[in-house]
């Protein structure tokens, strides 16, 4: 599976892009996640799971406790993928509009 498909996996599920929402505004706990998302402890590790393979947060060990934070370069890739995949079909849109424009004058 390409680095994509593993990125846009991970944003597929809407706990997993509300806690990337939530870690937008500081490092967290798994706990803290979990509480903060009312799921169970083992939920929110799976998510986790999933968006650390995407490479979407990072974590760091903090005594016994892992933190977690955005990995801002992983987010600016899959950007710049939607930014790119949408200029692309709105450049499609506006011809064809133009192109029909044309024909109605």
């Amino acid at each position: 599976m390409e680095q994509a498909d593993i990125v846009f996996y991970a944003l597929g599920h809407p706990v997993r892009r509300a806690v990337l929402a939530r870690l937008q505004t500081g490092e967290a706990r798994a706990g803290v996640l979990a509480i903060e998302h009312d799921i169970s402890r083992p939920g929110v590790s799976k998510h986790l799971a999933v968006l650390r393979r995407a490479g979407l947060i990072i974590e760091r060990k903090s005594g016994r406790e892992l933190i977690y934070r955005l990995n801002p370069e992983a987010a600016s890739e899959a950007r710049d993928w939607l930014n790119a995949f949408w200029e692309n079909r709105l450049s499609a849109l506006k011809q064809l509009a133009e192109a029909r424009h044309e024909r109605e004058k």
